[in-house]
């Protein structure tokens, strides 16, 4: 009886307390937990280490150098998604490793959640917009995902961070593909005249859009410059075609002048001649004539000439002694000067036809490019629910006018609709930096700390602020009353 009780207790001893390989005497210095993690990564035992790390890690949480070996000892193993999961508790441990983020969007693409790899690739540009090739990666997974608003918005970062020639041309392709040609025209001009290394593909994706608009003329001259400046690149392309299309369109255009050749090599008609034949005046009145004349027809013509001396006469003076006056001058208008296409373009958004703003202002822009046009055309997007379309010329119109507040508010207006939380409230603070006396983006901002991060403090100092600054303000009584729902700071 007493043997089986001592060995109960033997089991239950080795089941509530098993041996754990990772323990001993040094085994709480983390240096020596990941030396010895080290060797078993060395010899290809992934698992192992993973367990004197996670156990390390059970005791002592918290110590980043810890988080960052899980992290590479889980993606060794193939286990990506706990990787991921490791590096994002790296990136909270040490602010300044936000790098681990990267590798964290990396990891989950590889466990195959690109939603997720989106999320933190977000999260990372909201606090680091000048890694340029955070942003190129983070646009490519976009476009992958079908979503070529949110690639634009970073190529748009990495240009800034760091222009190159296939960060504008990859953004004129999106643009063509989405059938804007004046932005995408913008972007292969761009590319062309300041991106040597890019004007072979700028020459192509310029010479695609004069083919689309049927500008045979100007698509020719590109070819021209094509064969002449990049040989052998046109063939090689997918408009190796379009050769064949302008020799076709040159023969229509060499029978469209013989025939006008033709037309003009025939006899014009005759004139009339310059000399009319005289037209017959009828018989003067003589004596010999009227003695020709019956009785009746000599009174009747006498009559006839009285009527005509007495129409002859001069007016009564009854009527009016002063001479007639002169006809009334008429003064004729200048021809009013037709309106452009930017012209027509603002008439239809006054009116509120927003469906035929929108594509007319495409147009507009093509030949009359500003930054007011291009926040116009950015708004009425904004009516007609295209938030990705609004937010690329938003963009445009705050690149040529940055310091314009109204443009800028717009610009927020879409990004509010088109980034997730914490990348719009990066967005919030870079535009605060920039119109630091702006009462709708200090407000803005206060409420973006306290939704988005939950931050009372931040919060709290900006709805001073705005209190302070801005008594009459209509949102005065609103900021005051979120102000005061804040928790004690």
């Amino acid at each position: 009886m007493r043997r089986r009780i001592r060995n109960a207790l033997t089991l239950a001893a080795l089941v509530l307390f098993q041996p754990f390989s990772g323990c001993g005497p040094n085994m709480d210095d983390p240096a020596k937990v990941l030396e010895r993690a080290s060797l078993e990564i060395d010899g290809g035992r992934y698992q192992q280490a993973i367990d004197i790390l996670e156990a390390y890690e059970e005791r002592k949480p918290g110590n980043a150098d810890i988080a960052e070996q899980l992290a590479f000892a889980c993606s060794q193993k193939g286990d990506h998604r706990m990787a991921a999961y490791h590096f994002g508790r790296l990136a909270e441990l040490s602010p300044d490793r936000q790098q681990a983020l990267l590798f964290a969007a990396q990891s989950l693409v590889e466990a195959g959640d690109p939603s997720g790899a989106m999320m933190l690739y977000e999260s990372y540009l909201s606090s680091n917009n000048a890694d340029a090739g955070a942003a190129l990666s983070f646009a490519s997974l976009a476009l992958q995902q079908g979503q070529p608003d949110k690639a634009l918005g970073a190529y748009n970062l990495a240009y800034n961070a760091k222009p190159s020639g296939d960060t504008a041309l990859a953004m004129a392709r999106i643009y063509l593909d989405r059938g804007n040609d004046a932005q995408a025209t913008i972007w292969y001009e761009r590319a062309l005249a300041s991106h040597p290394e890019s004007a072979g593909d700028a020459l192509l994706g310029l010479a695609e859009i004069a083919l689309r608009k049927k500008d045979f003329a100007q698509a020719e001259k590109l070819v021209e410059r094509l064969n002449r400046e990049f040989p052998g690149t046109l063939e090689t392309s997918p408009l190796q075609n379009l050769p064949t299309q302008l020799a076709q369109w040159r023969q229509e255009q060499e029978k469209l002048r013989k025939a006008r050749e033709a037309l003009a090599a025939k006899p014009a008609p005759t004139p009339p001649p310059l000399i009319q034949a005289p037209v017959p005046v009828p018989e003067k009145e003589t004596p010999a004539r009227k003695a020709r004349l019956s009785k009746e027809e000599a009174v009747e013509l006498a009559e006839s000439q009285e009527e005509n001396e007495a129409a002859d006469a001069p007016p009564s003076a009854i009527v009016s002694e002063s001479p007639a006056p002169p006809p009334p001058r008429i003064i004729e208008r200048a021809p009013e000067k037709a309106p452009g296409p930017l012209d027509l373009a603002r008439k239809a958004r006054e009116e509120a036809r927003y469906e035929d703003a929108a594509k007319l202002y495409p147009r507009a822009l093509g030949s009359e490019p500003s930054a007011a046009a291009w926040n116009e055309y950015s708004e009425v997007c904004m009516e007609l629910g295209n938030s990705g379309q609004a937010f690329a010329a938003s963009l445009e119109a705050t690149r040529l006018d940055p310091y314009n507040a109204p443009y800028a508010l717009q610009y927020l207006r879409v990004a509010q609709a088109v980034y997730e939380p914490r990348r719009f409230l990066g967005e919030l603070v870079e535009m605060r930096r920039r119109f630091p006396d702006s009462p709708i983006i200090t407000l803005a901002l206060a409420r973006a700390y306290w939704q988005v991060e939950r931050n009372a403090r931040n919060a709290g100092i900006l709805y001073d602020e705005f209190l302070l600054k801005y008594p009459q303000h209509p949102l005065y009584d609103t900021a005051k009353k979120e102000r005061d729902q804040l928790p004690q700071r």
